[in-house]
């Protein structure tokens, strides 16, 4: 998936300050996404574009949809897709048919920009087409005033086919001028219609631009830092943040839920930030950063997170028990072990007597265990922050008993029998004849 980007300064700005603004990005102020739903959505407001809205999901020339899925169009001359360009296979995106003649097919006011600012514009956008010769999306982009005036100018070119689906992102940067808080977005179609210029198009996006923020710890090469809680220390966050701004303001943010949520800490309002030691859990950092006067409005840009993860103590321990109670002397037994924080993988030597015996495993199992002597296990644990992560397990000495010699013995009714005399033959088990009582004569 490719990124097509083109920087537009206008309006006086100094090309030199500018280049640098466009290192950061803050969240959207607009974001169409086209909405969720594995049926058709419904058209777009009036006024958005001239196209044709139809329930279905194979648009006609000048036509368009708003779906989540589109196969067996036109003889199987559009690529097949079922999601949008996130991959969410319940995500919706616009599927246009463009009109026979060149024409605006998307137009948007955007509302709440911020005056003297950079913004990034970005849309994403599919090819439909599958046999070559078909005729190729060319698109221009176009940021006006509400007066008409244009701002910046952004031509996509021929949009290349591609099969298997594929969505590439179009974005450039524009700056508003001072009094102006509100633009038009003009997305228009070159191209003629009829056999191609069919594309799909999604999440549109208008961001802050700014400065390129950049966080980091020394002794730390990565932005996810895992600390052992016994091993935790006061920690510094120093950023970096490039030259873009006339005069700027920043706040630290901390997040305890991934990412979600973002609240900012009080007094955290220099470019390092002096982290104190705190309970076992996940926290991510960041550094927002914005033009003097708009800090805490949709103008600010943000620091990528930096992760920090501090990690309790686990208390790896190990038990093992037998499958019998008594073990009979030739006949197998198995040991089985069962671990406590032993991590994802841990290691295990079994023992008898002391010295090491069978495999690295959960289970042992022995037919050569005789009277007296033990079996135990120990156990390496490979959980983080294990200390100690090598612990014993229990030790266990079974009684080992002979295998019992079954036997019987054949009382008969009469020893002293005459030539065809009936005689009753009785088994008699060995507990049965060993309580007998012993006749004399």
């Amino acid at each position: 998936m490719k990124i097509l980007v083109l920087f537009f300064c206008l309006l006086g700005c100094l090309g030199a300050v500018a280049q640098t603004c466009t290192g950061g990005l803050g969240p959207p102020i607009l974001n169409i996404t086209f909405g969720q739903g594995l049926t058709p959505g419904g058209p777009l407001a009036n006024g958005i574009t001239n196209l044709t809205y139809v329930d279905n999901f194979c648009p006609s020339d000048g036509q368009y949809t708003i779906t989540s899925y589109t196969s067996g169009c036109f003889g199987g001359t559009w690529l097949v897709t079922g999601e949008d360009h996130t991959r969410n296979q319940a995500g919706r995106f616009m599927l246009i048919n463009a009109s026979y003649q060149p024409s605006d097919f998307y137009v948007q006011k955007v509302d709440g920009l911020c005056q003297g600012t950079n913004y990034q514009f970005a849309a994403w956008i599919a090819n439909m087409a599958t046999y070559p010769r078909q005729i190729l999306p060319n698109i221009t982009f176009r940021i006006e005033k509400t007066d008409g005036t244009v701002l910046a100018t952004y031509g996509t070119g021929d949009i290349p086919q591609a099969n298997p689906f594929i969505w590439d992102q179009f974005a450039f940067y524009f700056n508003t001028p001072p009094g102006v808080s509100s633009v038009v977005l003009r997305m228009t179609n070159n191209a003629p219609g009829g056999i191609g210029n069919d594309l799909a198009l999604d999440d549109i996006t208008f961001r802050a631009s700014g400065p390129l923020v950049q966080l980091a710890v020394a002794g730390y090469p990565s932005d996810t830092i895992s600390v052992c809680d016994y091993n935790q220390q006061v920690m510094t966050i120093n950023a970096t943040v490039g030259s873009c701004y006339p005069s700027q303001e920043v706040q630290w943010q901390q997040s305890s839920d991934s990412g979600s949520t973002w609240k900012d800490i009080p007094g955290a309002n220099t470019t390092t930030y002096v982290r104190p030691t705190t309970a076992p859990g996940v926290y991510f950092y960041r550094l927002v950063v914005a033009q003097t006067g708009n800090l805490g409005t949709n103008c600010e840009v943000f620091s990528n997170p930096l992760e920090v993860n501090i990690i309790k103590k686990p208390s790896p321990a190990v038990a093992i028990a037998a499958s019998l109670a008594t073990a009979c002397l030739g006949l197998p037994v198995t040991f089985t072990a069962s671990p406590t924080d032993g991590g994802g993988e841990p290691a295990y030597q079994w023992l008898l007597n002391g010295s090491p015996v069978g495999t690295d495993s959960t289970g042992y199992t022995t037919s050569a265990l005789v009277n007296g002597e033990s079996v135990s296990c120990v156990m390496t644990s490979d959980a983080a922050c294990a200390l100690p992560a090598v612990v014993p397990s229990n030790v266990l000495t079974l009684p080992v008993v002979p295998v019992p010699v079954q036997a019987v013995s054949i009382d008969a009714s009469a020893t002293n029998i005459c030539q065809d005399s009936v005689v009753q033959f009785t088994a008699v088990p060995p507990m049965a004849a060993a309580r007998r009582p012993i006749s004399g004569r």
